[in-house]
């Protein structure tokens, strides 16, 4: 990598996965953050992210959460993001 470069590592299945989540809004922090995935092929539904509290800002966020996903198979996941209990929005990923 040269100077300024980032890296980015594929989600593998059945690993465990480090993620920087970012957020943008205001009184994010010391709330509660979950995420529930679903396959997009199966629909199979697994909890990724179970009550992480959410940290103060970080890299021009407003707030941010480090965290370890585990996904239990290969394939396209919705990830429905939830603080408090409300969806916040939701991302696509790949895992391989």
């Amino acid at each position: 990598l040269q100077n300024g470069e980032v890296e980015i590592l594929p989600l593998v299945a059945n690993e465990p996965n480090k993620y920087m989540w970012h957020f943008w809004g205001q009184g994010l922090p010391g709330q509660s953050l979950n995420v529930i995935g679903t396959n997009v092929e199966t629909n199979e539904e697994t909890v990724i992210i179970d009550n992480y509290i959410i940290a103060g800002p970080l890299n021009g966020a407003d707030a941010h959460v480090p965290s370890s996903m585990v996904f239990p198979k290969a394939g396209i996941w919705k990830l429905d993001v939830y603080v408090e209990k409300e969806l916040f929005g939701n991302v696509v990923v790949e895992v391989q």
